[in-house]
């Protein structure tokens, strides 16, 4: 496994696509309507948003193994400024599960929101999800739950 996170082109829109319509991979989402629709008419607001604003309260990158020179899955940070913390966001293709791509790809975030600055990330992992272990093997730990999800967070200082 070679992985590195890739900024997607405008273009390559169409993984992300792919990702949020893919009914096993998005199954974790079930409970709040499964699958997403990301049609094409939404990409360019959507891109400018994440990817062509610079920003520090929003990251988002493809994770792409060079070695099979395919896009595997997606990684992000944002701002909830409501809250006043940074949410991260993993989502790898169902076929690549359990195959080490999280890991690395969470690691790697980790990394970089450090470098930008931030103390903390949380994320929020619907009950039904098993990424949790995978969060909490990382040193993310658990700060809250109720009856739909488990949020957990990491200190990065």
């Amino acid at each position: 496994m070679n992985v590195i996170l890739k900024k997607p082109t405008f273009d390559e829109l169409v993984f992300r696509q792919k990702l949020m319509l893919d009914e096993d991979t998005m199954s974790y989402n079930k409970a709040y309507g499964g699958t997403i629709e990301f049609p094409k008419e939404n990409w360019a607001n959507w891109y400018k948003h994440w990817i062509l604003d610079d920003s520090k309260d929003y990251f988002y990158r493809y994770i792409f193994d060079k070695n099979i020179n395919e896009f595997v899955g997606e990684i992000s940070y944002r701002k909830d400024k409501q809250e006043d913390c940074y949410i991260c966001s993993i989502i790898i293709l169902h076929k690549y599960r359990n195959k080490g791509y999280g890991k690395k790809a969470l690691t790697m975030l980790c990394d970089i929101a450090k470098q930008n600055g931030i103390n903390s990330l949380f994320d929020n992992i619907a009950l039904n999800n098993p990424s949790l272990s995978l969060f909490l093997k990382l040193g993310f730990k658990i700060c809250y739950q109720n009856n739909e999800f488990t949020r957990v967070k990491i200190d990065l200082k």
